[in-house]
């Protein structure tokens, strides 16, 4: 009988009548809100809209910190945790024996987790910042929770064996080997969230390495001529491979083609705002106070009207408390910051500042994630080169262009007479030379016997 009402005989047909009434309308509030911002998310990202500032500022909860093709993710993520919440509760998966009634619980969960451990697994959603750490997070986290279902499942569908009951001292063997190893992945778990926000407050590399945190990691100095690479390890080889694969994508989805020179141009910006955002970092670490008052103060400006005199009277205590306990007053501070400002602008002069720069692949591919669509739109200069060369440069012919994705067929009839041309051209060079040598040798046959 039902416990709130023990005239309710329960799993009867009326029972379960009224059971699926009201788990149809959890479903239709919960999945139906799941559904709506999905719905919301692609209609934007049909529009291409969802990289808009005001877009960004209302909806960037969402699918911040995916990649831009699974921005939906978050509704996938708002679904596992309602099945995980639900799955237990199912009208009819339950038993009158509370062991059975565990055992069909942990199937449930145990087959929820590994569903999502897969699709997360096969997608890996997540940007690539911080060499891959979100996607390692998530990971360990899914891992973890299916291991621990799948282990319980286990004991629960072992304790009946006959191994167990002849020999009880098994069972506790068995109890602190499975708490090992669900302790070892949650524990794994932890070391993933906490391992980035601890090294910035202890020197791993000082304490257990010894060897200096520049010395730690590998890096790449920008020259006129390109990248130098230094020492990379192997997970900074395998984000910057991922970096250039993202840009490359970015062109190909973007612009529908990848040309020399908006590429080269690409990887000129990401070295710049590199170079930039080093600045300022060394700039907000010098003058925290004035950074932190300057941002309280775009905050303002945005909510309120900025010629209202109580907006303005909050203005002045803001620069009161810069110049008292900040940096405010610093000429050269507010000269740096103009210089820097000044570097938003893609030209020789800021891109030859930036030359000899040296930087992480993290803060290269942060670069990236800074720039968006901006890192596409600019083609190569030429920095550091003779004027010789830049003439010499201008002169040659274009390279060919290579297009990525579909193409309309007048395009692509114009490509394959542009390749038909230039393998003509080279047939009729290797004709002209084999003609040469063919008359060289014929002369010299001819000379040979007049000699004789």
């Amino acid at each position: 009988r039902l416990l709130l009402d023990t005239e309710v005989l329960c799993m009867t047909a009326d029972h379960f009548f009224w059971n699926m009434i009201g788990l149809c309308g959890v479903l239709f509030i919960l999945v139906g809100g799941v559904l709506l911002i999905w719905g919301r998310l692609r209609q934007l990202a049909k529009k291409d809209r969802l990289k808009l500032a005001d877009v960004s500022e209302t909806y960037g909860l969402l699918y911040c910190g995916f990649e831009p093709g699974f921005y939906y993710f978050e509704c996938i993520y708002m679904f596992r945790k309602l099945l995980f919440q639900i799955g237990n509760y199912i009208p009819g998966l339950t038993s009158a024996n509370e062991e059975d009634t565990a055992l069909i619980q942990n199937c449930s969960l145990s087959l929820i987790a590994f569903i999502f451990l897969t699709t997360h697994l096969l997608a890996q959603p997540y940007d690539n910042r911080g060499y891959f750490i979100l996607d390692k997070i998530e990971t360990a986290s899914l891992r973890a929770i299916f291991l621990t279902a799948f282990l319980q499942l286990w004991v629960l569908g072992t304790r009946d064996a006959d191994m167990f009951k002849e020999l009880p001292f098994l069972k506790v063997v068995r109890t602190v080997l499975i708490s090992a190893i669900i302790g070892a992945y949650h524990l794994r778990f932890f070391i993933l969230v906490l391992r980035r926000p601890l090294s910035k407050w202890a020197e791993f590399s000082r304490t257990y390495v010894r060897r200096t945190k520049e010395d730690s990691f590998g890096d790449i100095e920008i020259r006129p001529d390109g990248l130098i690479l230094r020492n990379l390890a192997e997970h900074e080889e395998r984000l910057f491979s991922t970096m250039f694969a993202e840009l490359i994508e970015l062109h190909g989805q973007e612009k529908r083609k990848v040309d020399y020179d908006h590429l080269i141009g690409s990887i000129q910006q990401i070295g710049l705002q590199s170079y930039r955002q080093k600045l300022i970092t060394d700039l907000e670490s010098r003058d925290k106070m004035g950074y932190a008052v300057a941002k309280w103060k775009s905050r303002i400006a945005k909510l309120l009207n900025p010629d209202k005199r109580i907006v303005r009277i909050c203005f002045q205590w803001l620069d009161m408390l810069n110049a008292v306990a900040g940096n405010g007053g610093d000429k050269v501070a507010a000269l740096e910051a103009e210089a820097i400002d000044s570097l938003r602008n893609f030209s020789q002069d800021s891109l030859s500042k930036a030359v000899g720069h040296r930087c992480s692949v993290e803060e290269m591919h942060g670069a990236l994630m800074d720039l968006g669509q901006a890192a596409i739109q600019k083609r190569i200069l030429n920095v550091g080169r003779t004027k010789l060369q830049t003439q010499k440069q201008e002169t040659e012919e274009p390279d060919m262009e290579f297009y990525v994705g579909g193409t309309d067929p007048i395009k692509a009839m114009k490509i394959e007479l542009r390749a038909t041309e230039s393998e003509n051209t080279d047939l009729k060079k290797e004709i002209h030379l084999m003609s040469e040598q063919l008359r060289i040798a014929e002369h010299a046959a001819k000379t040979g016997q007049v000699a004789k």
